[in-house]
């Protein structure tokens, strides 16, 4: 079997995930609390 090369986003903490997330949420037109209901 072929091993899958690792992710970037895998060995990224969430505290550096978290402002890149809530970029494209707001980019999207829409609010912080969205992202916080599906990471919460």
């Amino acid at each position: 079997m072929a091993r899958s090369p690792t992710h970037r986003i895998f060995s990224m903490s969430v505290a550096k995930v978290h402002p890149l997330y809530l970029a494209k949420v707001r980019k999207k037109g829409r609010n912080g609390e969205a992202l916080d209901e599906v990471i919460g």
